[in-house]
């Protein structure tokens, strides 16, 4: 892909209209992934390191380490880099120290599989509902779930969600949510001042009280493990004092 990308530059051909390189057509599609990746409770301390570079990392390269401590665990889903990264040599050394603790979720037995302390099996793409952007046309594809999926494989959505829970990743509690039901009507209560966060266990649970479900304390239990604020998490809570006295200086100009 980078000898072809190379090729209008190196013909000149990019100086002309339609002579460039196109590699996908992605930033056409301008998802909203707030929710559903948690964008809101990333902790921003945390290396995001690149995943072509996944040979040097695996091999302590300071600066693909961005000076930071050895990679020693990694949970893999979609991708087998024991065949398709770049500089193989280096992965396939990396992958194979005594020291670092692989759990990959796949379909089948890759050469990233076999290398991996832990396997877990995973939906095919029949067994589960997904969303599909397309890279090389324009179109967005929805797909339903045609089969149930078969012994215990799971979607990769279920198993980042349940790591979720194991590992105290809190829903952003909201401020006075409640929900009720009277005669088996939900009543779904959210003050003015909930939508501080972009994410917030409302939108967790509104999806479910729309489409009919009973919704129970034990699910909303569930949604927020882990989730007290803390002194630290201070910030994400709004200025309140800082708005109120905007607004008094407002009605003093008027």
């Amino acid at each position: 892909m980078h000898a072809a990308s190379c090729l209008p530059v190196v013909s000149g051909a990019w100086q002309h209209e339609g002579g460039g390189a196109l590699y996908n057509q992605g930033d056409l599609y301008h998802w909203d992934k707030a929710l559903i990746e948690g964008w809101d409770l990333i902790d921003k301390g945390v290396r995001l390191l690149d995943q072509s570079r996944i040979g040097p990392i695996l091999t302590h390269d300071p600066q693909d380490l961005q000076g930071g401590p050895p990679v020693t665990a990694l949970l893999i889903q979609n991708t087998n880099p024991m065949a398709v990264a770049p500089e193989l040599t280096k992965v396939h050394r990396g992958f194979a120290r005594p020291d670092l603790f692989v759990c990959v979720h796949e379909q089948f037995m890759t050469e990233t599989a076999q290398m991996a302390d832990i396997v877990l099996p995973a939906t095919m793409f029949l067994e589960h509902d997904d969303i599909y952007q397309a890279s090389g046309h324009t179109r967005i594809q929805i797909a339903r779930q045609l089969f149930e999926p078969y012994a215990e494989t799971r979607a990769n959505h279920f198993v980042i969600c349940e790591l979720a829970k194991r590992l105290g990743a809190p829903a952003h509690p909201g401020s006075m949510f409640w929900l009720a039901s009277v005669d088996g009507t939900p009543i779904f209560n959210l003050a003015s001042c909930s939508m501080y966060s972009q994410a917030t266990v409302a939108d967790l649970i509104l999806p479910l009280v729309m489409t009919g479900q009973n919704v129970t304390s034990a699910d909303i239990i569930e949604i927020g493990y882990g989730g007290l604020l803390e002194r630290e998490m201070a910030f994400r809570l709004p200025d309140y004092e800082a708005e109120s006295s905007d607004e008094g200086e407002h009605a003093a100009d008027q």
